[in-house]
């Protein structure tokens, strides 16, 4: 297996596993969500209320972005190309000056 090929692998590897976070994440968002609506009525909310619909919402908006984040890295890592492979494998300064 050649070094190009063990980065590829190693990156495609690590898509997969952020995939997995991803989807992880995305399966919080229903339950987070139903918890959130039970909060939006039209009725004065109590302090104890207040707190738990900005914590529902503020955990629903991290599910989101968190998810976002490791989506568009498992793309990233997914593509392989020279950023990932340089990241994965950087030339060593004994390979530079043999170069």
């Amino acid at each position: 297996m050649t070094k190009k090929e063990a980065v590829r692998l190693a990156s495609r590897t690590l898509a997969l596993l952020l995939v997995v976070w991803t989807l992880s994440d995305l399966s919080y968002i229903p339950t987070t969500a139903f918890s959130l609506s039970h909060y939006r009525v039209d009725t004065p909310l109590t302090p104890t209320q207040q707190h738990y619909q900005t914590y529902y919402l503020v955990q629903l908006a991290l599910y989101i972005v968190r998810g976002t984040g490791y989506f568009v890295g498992a793309v990233w890592l997914y593509r392989c190309g020279p950023s990932v492979e340089a990241f994965l494998s950087p030339v060593e300064e004994n390979e530079k000056e043999s170069e």
